[in-house]
């Protein structure tokens, strides 16, 4: 064990008992089990989880101590390794995703109405026979035109053998507003935005992570999870959260600069246990 960790850890302990304070009081305090007390007190950081939650635990037990935390934290911040920030999801905007659609309707389109007349010449050039597509019971004219690979969300019809006409580029790119998103779709998602740095561990209703770690200041996230979803973030000051673009008010969910709380469906926040 790390013996500049273990010197941490006795110092606090020190701390604690000169003040006439029991473990259990300092975990009911600082919202902790007694264990991750313990664990700060033996020099056992690797116990509290990665380097970052770690030294929030140690910042908020030296402030209830009245140490010098910025000299605590600089101690360990040189014993305990640096993590690498998680890199944010980058999604194409939205208007950028219309504008491909209507270009792929349109490659489709031209394809078409270049391919209908050649197949036509084709089925007159061949006389009647079955090669030639006549059907000898209707008398109508088939013709398959190739078209260009089209991503299965985005697949067009069959395309009747009538004159087409290249869709028109939808309302957003025109200059006319887009129409407003439904609160049951992506309106009613959550976002966190970063006044500075400050770590964050979120999951769902399964207990998967859906953010964790260090964000640095300007930094966004953006979640469209199912709900409900469960938030822990240190350095709660700085960090704002909106849910259907309202803003969440933090402070009844945040100790010792700390939130903790969850979000409904319906935008409902509850506060939840260390």
């Amino acid at each position: 064990m790390n013996d500049a960790l273990v010197a941490i850890g006795q110092r606090l302990r020190a701390a604690r008992e000169a003040q006439g304070l029991a473990v259990e009081q300092v975990a009911a305090r600082l919202r902790l089990m007694n264990r991750q007390v313990a664990a700060m007190e033996s020099g056992d950081f690797a116990a509290l989880g990665q380097a970052v939650f770690a030294r929030g635990f140690v910042r908020n037990y030296a402030k209830l101590l009245g140490l010098d935390v910025e000299d605590i934290v600089a101690q360990m911040s040189g014993e305990l390794p640096q993590e690498s920030l998680p890199k944010p999801e980058v999604r194409p905007p939205r208007a950028a995703r219309r504008w491909r659609s209507a270009w792929l309707w349109g490659v489709v389109a031209v394809a078409v109405l270049i391919g209908l007349p050649f197949a036509l010449y084709t089925w007159l050039s061949g006389g009647t026979g079955e090669e030639g597509g006549r059907s000898a019971d209707s008398g109508t004219i088939s013709a398959q035109v190739s078209r260009p690979d089209v991503p299965p969300e985005q697949k067009p019809a069959i395309v009747a053998a009538v004159p087409l006409v290249a869709p028109q580029a939808p309302a957003a790119l025109s200059g006319a507003p887009a129409p407003r998103a439904r609160m049951g779709s992506v309106g009613r998602g959550v976002a966190l935005g970063f006044a500075a740095d400050a770590w964050v561990d979120i999951r769902d209703a399964q207990g998967r992570q859906l953010a964790h770690g260090l964000y640095r200041a300007g930094q966004t996230i953006k979640l469209q999870e199912a709900f409900p979803l469960y938030f822990v973030i240190g350095n709660a000051g700085q960090v704002s959260v909106s849910y259907a673009g309202h803003a969440l008010d933090l402070h009844p969910y945040t100790t010792d600069n700390v939130a903790r709380f969850r979000v409904a469906a319906d935008g409902a926040a509850k506060a939840l246990k260390p």
